[in-house]
């Protein structure tokens, strides 16, 4: 496979949520045909939850087309469109609020896509880095 989900479990209540969530995004990445990478951090649950997501860049050069990330606390929802098709290609794609002006326009269809993963609002500024698609060109600049 060129492409990857990926989804981090830390500590027991992480693991608890993920009874829920983890089937929904097993069901997504074999929808989109994309292998599933779960990372699992070693120390407690308060201790350096963002740090794991840095784990993913060992990963990246095995995946031409990047990987998608999601937090374990995020549902995905059956009609989620395969984030491959229409994120941009290149660097790093993040959900951002939808009533900030985007400075390339392809990024809307991303923000289209990236709003059916969840019926919750991103609060107004907010950038949500506990769902992105990352792409090799962010490490070999291609």
């Amino acid at each position: 496979m060129n492409r990857a989900v990926a989804t981090c479990i830390i500590g027991d209540e992480a693991q608890a949520f993920s009874m829920l969530s983890l089937p929904r995004i097993e069901k997504y990445a074999q929808t989109i045909h994309a292998e599933l990478i779960v990372l699992r951090w070693p120390y407690p649950q308060h201790q350096f939850i963002p740090m794991a997501k840095f784990h993913l860049q060992k990963h990246l050069s095995r995946f031409s087309e990047g990987i998608f990330y999601i937090d374990n606390d995020t549902l995905v929802s059956s009609h989620t469109p395969d984030i491959f098709e229409v994120a941009p290609k290149t660097g790093i794609s993040a959900v951002w609020d939808s009533r900030t002006e985007l400075p390339n326009p392809e990024w809307n269809k991303f923000i289209k896509a990236a709003a059916a993963l969840t019926e919750i609002e991103p609060w107004e500024g907010y950038f949500n880095n506990g769902v992105f698609l990352v792409s090799p060109s962010i490490v070999t600049g291609k």
